[in-house]
Parts: structure tokens; sequence; C-alpha cells
């Protein structure tokens, strides 16, 4: 059995810490009627993964991730996102924020919409707005991106690390 036959059969060792783990975003897609661990869901709960629990770990431990170098990941993000006009009554998200940023905040905050190309996530802060677009194969290639990122800064880290005793 895998971890999306659990879910799908509401087992409490899935459906108790999806809240936990995957914190607003896991509890939208519960409500939007998605699977975190399936289809889209499993989507979004690999860019929670590679976004929001490196900066987490990061900000609350203080550990190596304050040093993960995204840059490249950032590059493939800002010119891929299809970034939609804004709405009327909203301003432009003016922050020098970057795409991945835009992105972590849309998964943290669980403003993530899953639409007939791609993802959608929304970044808002009182009327700031930013909205963009992003198809299945840029997501595939930007999870790519991610992925090469953090496994050579956990490579880097770990063989700077003295041996145990």
């Amino acid at each position: 059995m895998n971890l999306g036959e659990l879910e799908v059969g509401n087992d409490p060792l899935i459906s108790d810490n999806i809240d936990r783990v995957f914190g607003p975003t896991g509890k939208k897609l519960t409500q939007l009627g998605h699977s975190v661990f399936q289809g889209q869901g499993t989507l979004v709960s690999v860019f929670y993964m590679f976004l929001v629990l490196p900066h987490e770990w990061a900000k609350h431990t203080g550990s190596d991730f304050k040093n993960l170098d995204l840059s490249k990941a950032e590059a493939f993000a800002r010119a891929k996102a299809k970034v939609e006009p804004i709405c009327d009554g909203q301003e432009k998200y003016e922050e020098n924020y970057g795409a991945l940023r835009h992105f972590r905040n849309a998964l943290s905050h669980g403003r993530i919409y899953g639409c007939e190309d791609g993802l959608i996530i929304e970044d808002k802060k009182g009327k700031k707005f930013y909205r963009a677009v992003y198809s299945y194969e840029v997501l595939g290639e930007l999870a790519q991106h991610l992925y090469e990122a953090i496994r050579t800064h956990l490579h880097m880290a770990m063989s700077q690390r003295p041996p145990k005793a």
C-alpha cells in the first residue's frame, strides 16, 4: 500500500499529519478535494519540500540551508513564469521578490491552484498582488533545478563536516 492509498482511505497516520507537515497548503489541497500524495497534490508536495522546508529549516534551526544557492533555479523560474496582469483594485507586487520567493509564499499560504496547463500561484500582501502560471513542463524542469541545487548543497555540506569518532 502506498501513501496515496492510505490518504484516500483516511488512514490516521496520513490524515492526522498532513497539516503538521504541509501546513495551510495541505489543508487547502484537502478542501479542494485533491490528494496530497497523488496527482497534482504530489506535484505541490514536491515543491513544498524543495522550497518551503529548506527555508523553514534555515530560519528556525540555523542550519546550512542559509547558504543554499538557488540562483540557477531562480533564473529559470523568472524566465519561465507567465506572470499575469494585476486585477482591478490590486497593486502590482513592487517588492524586489524573486519568482521562487513568490512561489514559496504561495505554497506556504495555500494559494496554489491547478489549471489545465499546470499550476497557478498567487502571492498577496494587503493590496499587493502577484499571480503566475507554470506549465507542467516548466514545473518538471524547475523541480530538476531545485533538486540539483539541494543535492549539490547537501553533498558539499556533508563533505566539509569532520568524520564522527
